[in-house]
């Protein structure tokens, strides 16, 4: 009540006249509403604290220590808006997320947070204000394939293109009046992966998009090009393929636009046709492209293959983001609990940061490649040969006969559409032993019976070693964010890691917080969790939280039921949600100043607690 009051200026239960009336109010479980005062929600974490410290039960509230630990946290300060709703329902589940500044006529910066969820004729978008925290544009249908990459033009030509499953490119802008609408639609060979422009004083000069069967195409300009016979011609390993990208515009107005876009230059990545799902740009003249499992570094000026790194051992492995801040690059693989570190110079493997703890806040997390050996060591055979093959039996086996398997290179646990080109056709010999099984009941027989307390424990601590497998689990990486001299790192659990990147040896790959929203132990998913840094300001964060049950194959436990680490008690119920987090883009500086202040109370109740004692 005290923070009510402290924030809004007004006193809590303004219309209550009695004692007895507040005092039935509170037993009942009323509080003050929000909206009567004039809190700003840009403090979502003070109004997290407020509401823990109204809980009905006084086992919930958090003690006066807490409170002091809680407000010190860097993520506590530095988060400015949750958004968890939209249109009065909890938010969908978002595929894609891109943010971007945007300068009005009166020059005034604002920021808009672009999400696409679903697909088919389900498919939307919205539009989120990142300063206010409120929407522009929520759920507006555009029906299409589910989208995987997004990318803007620049601020004079004001396009967004988008990639999707239905091998299309679909560019969208505002016609006269009105939201933004689909203009033209490029029509291409496969899945579009990753988009990425390259902007010349404020103009779009080329824009890069990925596709699923390892082949990048170059957009440019025509007319707006210094040298428009240039812009098409072939140059280095690019070839021109007029049958590579088709035009399809129903606006005559936006028809010859569309036309100045067209005849992409396409460059093969890889002859095994693998994935290009991401790409950075390192430099004026270099980009980086993760494609399946290796990096393929491709000279943009010249045009051609400059290098190619290998990166994983298995073919199903994948790069799954890149980031660069021109000097090193940094990059996660597909349900691995860790970012590799490269020099942009010699392409060599200098780190690795282990991010597979729960929290790492204050420790060092650099480590030798070693770390993964076997699964970045390419010369590194996977095969282990018997000690004496002469000597081997061939036992009894079964063969499955050829099956059709498809995979999903975004990291989606939800199916592809049918349409997506996903699906590969491989033979695989799964070899099973037939032995006989003795009967469970002569099992059975010969162990003791355990007493049911011995057993209620055993069953516990089974649980609770599922739930820790899970939870290591949850702590892949699945994105990537350079902010200044600081790299945050998304985990699957929703929570996010700021590693000190400066070029001081002793802090290098030192995790300087840990920024929640939540109990992220209670939550985990591998891969929907993404970040996006708009103009050095915000970081957005869009987490899809599942929760971690003690119970096998349950979401959500019921209330009364812990779901989380250890199993506590919880009288409100864990469920699945979608949660979008704006964040300020914090320096390494700023951290440590909060830290230190953390740092220096938790010594001073050491001090406390050791005077006491005495």
């Amino acid at each position: 009540m005290l923070l009510f009051e402290l924030l809004t200026g007004q006193r809590p239960f303004e219309s209550l006249t009695t004692t007895q009336e507040l005092n039935k109010a509170v037993s009942q479980g009323d509080r003050p509403l929000v909206a009567e005062g004039n809190l700003d929600p840009a403090f979502p974490g003070m109004l997290d604290l407020m509401y823990d410290c109204w809980k009905q039960s006084a086992m919930e509230r958090p003690s006066a220590s807490e409170v002091v630990l809680r407000v010190c946290e860097p993520g506590f300060v530095c988060r400015k808006h949750t958004i968890t709703k939209s249109k009065d329902h909890p938010l969908q589940k978002i595929d894609t997320i891109y943010a971007r500044p945007i300068f009005a006529d009166d020059l005034k910066k604002s920021y808009q947070v672009w999400t696409w969820a679903r697909q088919d004729t389900e498919r939307n978008f919205s539009i989120i204000d990142a300063r206010k925290g409120v929407y522009n544009l929520p759920e507006k249908s555009a029906p299409g394939g589910r989208v995987y990459a997004m990318t803007a033009t620049g601020e004079v030509e004001k396009r967004i293109w988008i990639g999707t499953s239905d091998c299309e490119i679909q560019v969208y802008g505002y016609r006269n009046v009105g939201d933004p609408q689909c203009l033209w639609t490029f029509l291409m060979k496969d899945s579009v992966l990753s988009l990425s422009t390259q902007l010349e004083g404020g103009r779009v000069k080329r824009v890069f998009a990925s596709l699923a069967n390892g082949t990048l195409c170059v957009f440019s300009r025509t007319s707006t090009s210094l040298d428009p016979a240039a812009a098409t011609v072939p140059v280095g390993d690019a070839k021109l393929i007029p049958e590579a990208c088709t035009i399809k515009c129903e606006d005559e107005k936006y028809k010859q636009e569309a036309e100045d876009w067209a005849d992409p230059l396409v460059l093969k990545l890889d002859e095994r046709n693998k994935s290009a799902k991401c790409m950075v740009f390192v430099g004026r003249d270099k980009l980086w492209c993760g494609c399946g499992n290796t990096i393929t570094v491709v000279d943009i000026v010249n045009m051609m293959v400059d290098h190619n790194i290998p990166v994983f051992v298995k073919r199903m492995a994948l790069v799954n983001e890149l980031v660069s801040n021109g000097i090193k690059v940094w990059g996660v693989g597909r349900q691995l609990s860790c970012v590799m570190e490269w020099d942009v110079a010699s392409y060599k493997l200098l780190h690795v940061f282990n991010c597979s703890e729960i929290d790492q806040t204050g420790t060092n997390v650099r480590a030798d490649p070693s770390l993964i050996e076997d699964l970045i060591d390419p010369t590194r055979s996977t095969d282990k040969p018997t000690a004496n093959p002469s000597a081997s039996v061939v036992p009894e086996v079964k063969i499955e006969e050829t099956v059709e398997e498809s995979f999903n290179v975004h990291n989606d646990p939800t199916p592809t559409s049918s349409h997506a080109p996903f699906s590969t056709m491989r033979t695989r010999q799964t070899l099973r032993v037939v032995k006989s099984r003795p009967r469970r009941a002569a099992m059975t027989s010969q162990q003791p019976s355990a007493s049911p307390k011995a057993a209620s424990r055993s069953r516990l601590l089974t649980a609770r070693n599922r739930v820790l497998r899970k939870q290591q689990g949850s702590t892949r990486t699945t994105s990537l964010v350079v902010v200044d001299k600081t790299l945050w790192v998304g985990r699957g659990m929703g929570d996010v890691l700021v590693i000190d990147i400066t070029e001081n040896e002793a802090s290098h790959g030192t995790v300087l917080a840990r920024l929640t929203v939540e109990d992220s132990e209670k939550y985990g998913n591998r891969s929907h969790h993404k970040l996006q840094c708009v103009a050095g300001e915000y970081v957005v964060s869009s987490q899809w939280l599942e929760p971690i049950d003690l119970r096998r194959g349950s979401n959500a436990p019921p209330a009364g039921e812990g779901g989380g680490l250890l199993g506590q008690l919880s009288d409100t119920p864990l469920v699945t949600h979608q949660a979008i987090t704006i964040w300020e883009a914090w320096n390494q500086d700023d951290i440590r100043q909060v830290t230190r202040r953390r740092d220096s109370i938790l010594a001073q109740e050491m001090r406390e607690e050791e005077s006491d004692g005495v």
